[in-house]
Formats: C-alpha cells, structure tokens, sequence
C-alpha cells in the first residue's frame, strides 16, 4: 500500500489537526487513570496539563500534549503493569540506553503514530535511533531531604553533570542558530557533548543517591533531569496531597499546592498569553496511523 503524503499550514494545524492528536494524547491519559486505580498507584498532571487543568480545565487552546508526575514507589509499581494492558503503547524508561539519546524522563507512546516536533530539525536528531510518536511524558519524583537548602545545592550539582553530558544537546538544539558559521559550531558542540559522561551512569548514581533512606524526606523534585527551574517543581509533602479537578470532562489528579508550583514556573498563570505568541509551533510531521503522513509546507 502506497504512502499517502498531505500538506498542510499552521492555520490547519491549529484548527483541525491539533484535536486529532490531543485525541491520542488523551486516550494515554486516560489509560494510565484507569491502571492506577486498577493497580494502586498515584499519579498527577504536571506543567502545562495542569495549567490547563486549572486555567481552561483541559487542554491548553494551542497545546496538545500532556505531562504527568508520580513518587519514586509509584512509578516503580507502574512499571510491573502487565505489558498486556499497554497493547498498541510503549512504556520507555530512562534506563534503556536508546532512551538517553534524547531524555532522561520517562515517556508512554502511542507506537503506531509518528509525531515530529519543531525541535527535531537538528543534525543529531536526524542520526537517532530515537523514533518520536505521540506520546506523554512522565516525570518520576524522589524524595530529597528535610532542608530546603539542600534540595538546591544538590540539584545545582546534577544539573552541572548534566551540562557535560550528551544529553545536553537536546536543549542546546532548542536555541535557533542563523548563520552557517553558529550552525557549524553548535555541531561541533554536539560532537563533543556526544563523547561526554553518559547520562544513563549518571541516571543510575543520582538514582541511588535518591533512593538512599530518603523515603520520608518531605521535599520531592524530579531529579534525574533537572534541566529546568530550580525552585519551579519542588514539593513540600508535608503541605501537599492529591486532589481532584476537571480535565476535558473528567475528574483527574492534581498536587493541592498547585498554586506555588504554577506561580514559580509560569508567574502570573491565570493570565493568558498574546495569541499571535503562541500559535506558531506545529509539528513538521504527523502520521496518526492511518496510512496518512500529514508534512508541514515549508
């Protein structure tokens, strides 16, 4: 069967393929509901879900992913599910080598999709083995500690390894580069980092370090990738717990101290960016498993 090949804009993007992959994203979503309650496990919407959660209850107008947060034993549990109930999904943690290509977070993928992202334009994401789909991301939080203080030095210190490490180009290729002269050097630069530390052994060090008698530590933070605000995912447990909000007509998780953790990331979250700032992004291909590749014109 031949490949059918369609065009489309950013107008049609945002008007009718967006529903379409939020769709898929979604369907994720839901999977993963139905076997924590199944499973005993928690969960909640991190980032922009969350925002939306709060702000549009459901999705962002102009976003169509999702992310999720869950503690260290959770995740753990979540991975033991029978991979007969992910039929059609793939669950990829951060401790297969292919993974740390690209993350250090886990992610849920629909594998019969295709789901190519504006940050895929680089030379390295081209040479990977990594096959993006759509997908949610999974961020695992650890326990830290009691002193908030150390929760910040500590993650300075795995954010520096990170630097050196190859995963870095990930947010390096982030950056746009207009002349041939930068775009040569950023190459060079992911030549380098690609000959740097692994971030599989450093996931796995600063996964111990995390798993070390820190169950009742009070601080939680995703560690393993903390390429981000410092303070920005930083909960005190002792002050949070897991409550229900509207998402696209369901009652799903979110932390109940969600109004700090939205304030340090986005500031004053409630308030809605200029349109003309957000709906400029779409994907530059997206094949829905149907035998159609949807390619963005040039």
């Amino acid at each position: 069967m031949n490949e059918i090949i369609k065009k489309y804009n950013t107008k049609y993007f945002y008007e009718v393929l967006i529903d379409r992959v939020r769709e898929k994203t979604f369907k994720i979503l839901l999977l993963v509901d139905k076997l924590s309650k199944k499973y005993g496990f928690s969960y909640w919407l991190e980032f922009g879900s969350l925002l939306g959660a709060i702000r549009h209850q459901g999705f962002i107008p102009w976003d169509d992913d999702i992310d999720i947060g869950m503690l260290r034993e959770d995740y753990e549990k979540f991975l033991k599910i029978p991979l007969v109930e992910f039929e059609g999904y793939i669950v990829d943690d951060p401790r297969t080598i292919d993974s740390f290509q690209i993350h250090c977070f886990s992610q849920i993928f629909d594998k019969n999709t295709k789901y190519v992202n504006q940050n895929y334009r680089g030379f390295f994401y081209k040479n990977q083995p990594y096959k993006p789909n759509i997908r949610i991301d999974l961020f695992v939080y650890d326990h830290y500690t009691d002193n908030i203080d150390k929760v910040v030095k500590l993650n300075h210190k795995l954010k520096r390894e990170y630097m050196y490490s190859k995963i870095y180009f990930k947010e390096l290729s982030k950056f746009s580069f207009k002349n041939k002269l930068t775009k040569f050097l950023k190459n060079i630069w992911h030549v380098f980092l690609q000959i740097g530390k692994k971030p599989h052994k450093i996931y796995e060090k600063n996964l111990k370090i995390m798993m070390s008698g820190r169950d009742n530590a009070k601080y939680i933070n995703f560690t393993t990738h903390p390429l981000h605000e410092i303070y920005g995912s930083i909960f005190d447990t002792s002050k949070s717990s897991i409550i229900y909000v509207n998402f696209e007509g369901y009652s799903l998780p979110i932390r109940s101290d969600y109004d700090s953790y939205l304030t340090n990331i986005y500031g004053d979250y409630m308030k809605k960016p200029d349109i003309n700032s957000v709906y400029n992004n779409p994907p530059l291909e997206i094949d829905f498993g149907d035998g159609v590749t949807w390619v963005l014109e040039e």
